[in-house]
This record gives C-alpha cells, structure tokens and sequence, in this order.
C-alpha cells in the first residue's frame, strides 16, 4: 500500500506520493517491490481548472499501471506506449478538454466496472477550479472504490476558506493525529514560507511513516492558485541520487537514456508524472540537468532539475519505459 498526502489552501495545493509499486504472486504470501519509480500521480489540466489526481490501492487495472489507465480514460486514449514500452508526448489535438468533475465522475464510473471484488483503489484530487469570470478557488476530490462500489465519495468540489486549509491521505496512514498536526503548524506558518517547503515537510512525513509498502522515492506536485500567475512545479525526491550509469543498484533505470557514447554517464536523474491536458500529453518522463518547462493547455509546468551551473547547462529530457504486469501476479 502507498501513501498519498494532499493540502490544500486558498494558496496553493500540494500533493505528495511515495513511488514504490509492490506485488503478490500466486501461492506466495511475501509482497516484493516491482519499481521503485513508479508513477502515482496524474496533473490534470481542464477546461474549468486543474488539479493533481493521485492513487493508492491496486496497481494494475487489467494489464496497464493503474496511472496510465486513468490517462488513457482521460485523454481518449492517447497517452499510449510504444514497442520499447516508454510514451511520447502527443501536442495538439489530442484529447477534449473536458471539466475537472467529468473527469472525476468519469474515472469513479469507469473503476467500479474493471475491479475484482477484493480490489481496492482509492484516488485522491487536489487543485484550484475557476469560473468563467476567471475567479479561482481551491477544491478537492475523494472516492474509494471496493467491492464494486464507491466508498467515502466526496464528488462535489469541496473549498476552503481564505484562511483555512484541509489535508486528506489516500492508502497506509497509522498515526492521522501527526498529520493533523503537521496541518496546523503548516496553516499557522503558511504567510512566513514558501510551498517547497511545506512540500518537503509532507516528504519527510511520508518517509517518515516506515509502513510496508510506502516507498522512500517521492515526487510531489505544487499547485499555485491561478490567479498568482506562478507555474506549477513537479520535483522527485530521492532517497539516494539517481544516476545514468551501469549499475542497476545506483539507478533503478540505467537504459532511461540512452546514448550510444558514455557522455550521459554520472548524470543525475529526476522523475516525473503524467502531464495531461488539452493540446499536450507527456507521460512519465526522466530529466537529467538543470530543469525545464513545458506549456500545456496555456498554463506552465516546471520540471525541478539540479540547479545550473558551469558544467551543468543542457537539460536532456526523455519518457521512461513503463513497467509490464508480471506473469503470476494476484
């Protein structure tokens, strides 16, 4: 089981998830780490705002990564793979834009029909939605869904009021009282401190719960009300430095980027989520350098890199392969 955190003010909203995907095979009891990289997280651009979309619970729906199934439902099926198993970004007229509540009520609708009865998955929203005036507000999603049915829903956009905050968890929390602190002593230090650093706080929360099946990797996903006109920023923290080289145990991908000369070599790597939105779709993708942009849907997304420096100028950007539902796996 993963562990999803979200907060959510009047200000920004954040949302942080560990990255390690375990499984059971058949006629075993022991639960073994599948990828340590892998993607939870979906930032979600629509026609009426923009959230951050997160999982927790079973990771494969069929035989797609449960993250790449909400992809696939959400943009029409154009976030697909290719023969090596890593995307491309598709640009243009690659999928509807569609409201935030469509594309909840859709993937709520859509799990209830494709779960095993002992399947549990439970998702995670959190964003800022604006009206045709253009004002924004923060809002947040909720549903689990188990035995076929929806369990705990929370459909309807939920706001905050200008001074107060929320906090909400998907998957393995065994101490809500801590986190309901840590909410507190974030709102009451929000005007002193900037959204790194109440994403970091979350970090360290997440890592510091120690449960079977909660990763170390940890992305998090920073949100800033519209209205600020700020990017929204995408950063991996790992537990130890992700490199491009040849050993397996430095980096859990070492063929991500490939280069027929070994100048790729020692570099550092970041990992990021789903970017969907009307006009763009970029899967999952690996960043080694200082970080970059991209533009989808007219809004900014920041992929966090290593700081620029002398030797560190040029950005190489590319989508990591997708792991494959193992054989024998319950």
């Amino acid at each position: 089981m993963t562990l999803v955190v979200s907060y959510i003010s009047a200000k920004v909203a954040i949302q942080v998830a560990d990255r390690l995907v375990s499984v059971s095979y058949l006629g075993r009891s022991e639960i073994q780490p599948l990828d340590e990289c892998a993607v939870k997280q979906i930032v979600f651009i629509g026609r009426d705002g923009i959230c951050v979309i997160g999982y927790a619970g079973r990771a494969f729906i069929g035989c797609l990564p449960t993250d790449e199934w909400i992809a696939n439902l959400l943009t029409g099926g154009a976030a697909t793979r290719n023969a090596e198993g890593a995307g491309g970004f598709a640009m243009g007229d690659v999928c509807k834009p569609m409201d935030v509540g469509k594309a909840m009520r859709l993937i709520c609708e859509q799990l209830q029909g494709r779960l095993k009865k002992e399947d549990l998955v439970q998702i995670r929203a959190a964003g800022f939605q604006w009206n045709h005036h253009g004002l924004a507000r923060p809002l947040w999603y909720r549903f689990d869904v188990s035995d076929g049915r929806i369990q705990s829903p929370v459909m309807a956009p939920r706001h905050v009021t200008r001074n107060g905050a929320c906090i909400m968890w998907a998957g393995m929390l065994a101490e809500p009282e801590r986190l309901k602190h840590l909410c507190q002593t974030i709102v009451s230090n929000e005007s002193k401190v900037t959204p790194s650093w109440i994403a970091e706080q979350l970090v360290d929360f997440v890592r510091a719960c120690r449960a079977p099946g909660i990763g170390a990797n940890v992305s998090a996903v920073t949100i800033p009300n519209p209205a600020m006109g700020e990017s929204i920023r995408c950063r991996f923290f790992p537990m130890e430095r992700h490199v491009i080289g040849r050993k397996p145990d430095i980096c859990p991908r070492p063929e991500v980027l490939r280069a027929d000369d070994h100048s790729q070599e020692g570099r550092e790597v970041h990992h990021f989520p789903w970017i969907v939105g009307p006009g763009g779709v970029f899967p999952p993708s690996c960043l080694a350098g200082p970080g970059m942009s991209v533009n989808v849907g007219g809004l900014s997304v920041v992929f966090e890199g290593l700081p620029v420096s002398q030797d560190n100028q040029v950005a190489t950007l590319c989508f990591s392969r997708r792991f494959q539902l193992p054989r024998g796996v319950q």
